[in-house]
């Protein structure tokens, strides 16, 4: 449990499980953008004004954005802690949008996540209420799990 800011920076693998878990079930599962100048992405014509909208999670899963792309592996954000995952782009996460409107709380709450983690992990065993089958993706403004219940020890 992180007592300094200095402290909190140093729990890497506490920032790691927050930016794979965002990576794999985004909190902001779409972004909305509109175009400022006439584009092409792809093969898609894009006009200026024209509203598009991006679902985070296929470039999240992308093969060519994370090696094991579909796996759950905290290491990939640590810097040189996972060889065998050299394709990882870290900027392929739009969790808190890109570019010059990304999300202005994003270390905050990047910080917030890790102190919870460092906290719920330091004074708790957590255990898992129920079956993993039964937890479910709800989409409301945010997604969330739905039928998600543990117990803290």
């Amino acid at each position: 449990m992180a007592r300094t800011y200095d402290q909190l920076n140093e729990l890497t693998l506490a920032e790691g499980v927050a930016l794979e878990t965002l990576r794999l079930k985004p909190a902001t599962p779409s972004l909305f953008m509109q175009a400022n100048e006439d584009t092409q992405v792809a093969n898609l014509k894009v006009k200026k004004g024209m509203t598009i909208m991006m679902a985070n999670k296929v470039a999240h899963t992308k093969e060519e954005n994370s090696s094991n792309p579909e796996e759950f592996i905290p290491e990939r954000w640590i810097k040189n802690a996972c060889p065998h995952l050299s394709n990882h782009d870290n900027t392929a996460l739009k969790a808190f949008g890109g570019g010059p409107r990304f999300c202005p709380g994003r270390t905050l709450a990047l910080d917030e996540m890790k102190m919870a983690i460092s906290m719920l992990c330091k004074n708790f065993t957590i255990e898992l209420v129920g079956k993993v089958g039964d937890v479910e993706e709800y989409y409301s403004f945010t997604m969330r799990p739905k039928g998600l219940f543990v117990r803290l020890n």
